[in-house]
């Protein structure tokens, strides 16, 4: 059986979830293992600023979700690699899902040998899953899904993930997604606020951040331990 090409994309209409954070460690340890990669930032209006997923991986090509053109490239150029990332902005909707719905039917998909992995992101905040939710009952079983568990600045160790993200886990419709989907899921630890913030500013990748000598040591070293965390889940997810 022929292997098929994926395209990861993340999912959700709120901002400030982890949505960048998420698929930017996906492409540090990708960049780590020396697995080769195609990147979009379709988030037009995060592009430039430090927490823009083009920041940190340069080589992040720049899709127009509104131009049905830059939409149809990131289809066809998915297609032709193993591996495709693309961040979406937050409240894409309405530019991606009438595109997505003209042209993305399994039918094409299945002849493009492409699967479509959606990341839906989430944090400990009342409402975070609310919109990964709306997502997936608009796109259903079109995708697989992956749900990053984003702790945020929370470091606390004795509280389970079940407690730290109730919507997901103690809802009934949290239960749903997860007995209809059967998401695959990755845990984004808490970072000190300070060390994201270092991370953000250096517009780098969190593994070369971790060795640029620009930032301070202990920022450093909490940056290198968070993202080892991350990359120890991320094999069995992608």
């Amino acid at each position: 059986m022929t292997m098929k090409n994926k395209i990861y994309l993340t999912l959700g209409g709120k901002g400030g979830v982890g949505k960048s954070i998420a698929i930017s460690l996906i492409a540090d340890y990708l960049v780590k293992n020396e697995i080769p990669f195609l990147a979009f930032d379709c988030d037009n209006e995060n592009s430039g600023k430090a927490a823009a997923f083009s920041t940190g991986y340069k080589d992040a090509q720049q899709i127009n979700l509104r131009s049905v053109r830059d939409c149809d490239r990131l289809l066809t150029a998915a297609a032709e690699s193993e591996i495709t990332l693309a961040d979406l902005p937050a409240n894409a909707s309405g530019d991606f899902m009438g595109w997505w719905s003209s042209v993305a039917t399994p039918e094409t998909l299945e002849a493009l040998n492409l699967e479509v992995i959606g990341i839906g992101a989430i944090t400990p905040e009342a409402g975070s899953f609310a919109s990964v939710s709306q997502w997936a009952e608009e796109l259903q079983a079109k995708l697989k899904y992956i749900t990053a568990l984003n702790h945020r600045s929370q470091q606390r160790v004795e509280i389970s993930k079940e407690e730290l993200f109730p919507e997901y886990f103690n809802t009934p419709t949290g239960e749903a997604f997860r007995k209809l989907f059967g998401p695959q899921e990755f845990e984004i630890p808490g970072l000190y606020e300070g060390s994201m913030l270092a991370l953000a500013k250096s517009g780098q990748l969190p593994s070369a951040a971790a060795d640029n000598p620009a930032i301070p040591i202990l920022d450093r070293s909490r940056i290198r331990t968070w993202k080892a965390k991350v990359h120890a889940q991320l094999l069995p997810v992608l």
